[in-house]
């Protein structure tokens, strides 16, 4: 146990006094050389994008095409915005106050600002 104790404190003692491996003025004339024109890396980076991208399917009537809108909408809200939330959270009301007098204690009532 104690040897794992100095072994840890070894490390950190390490880490504090560990100094950057290269000097940034070393380094900036090696990154600042161009290996590809922008354009070549703008057209490999879209086709290589292009194939990850699924084809979109194409729905044959207006009642599928709604089906499959209010499928990706349930997703997006259960599986993305509402992930990890309880059920129905959604679907909730929201509460709305109307304006008014509020107490804010003491007999002490404040009228909404007006807009």
């Amino acid at each position: 146990m104690k040897s794992r104790s100095q072994l840890v404190l070894a490390i950190f003692l390490c880490a504090i006094f560990a100094k950057a491996q290269a000097d940034p003025k070393v380094i900036q004339p090696i990154l600042s050389d161009q290996l590809q024109s922008q354009q070549i890396a703008t057209y490999q980076l879209q086709q290589f994008l292009e194939k990850k991208v699924p084809v979109l399917p194409t729905p044959t009537s207006a009642a599928k095409w709604t089906a499959e809108a209010q499928r990706i909408r349930e997703h997006l809200l259960n599986d993305v915005i509402f992930h990890g939330w309880p059920k129905g959270v959604g679907k909730l009301a929201t509460p709305v106050r109307r304006p008014g007098l509020r107490s804010v204690g003491k007999g002490i009532q404040v009228a909404p600002a007006s807009v």
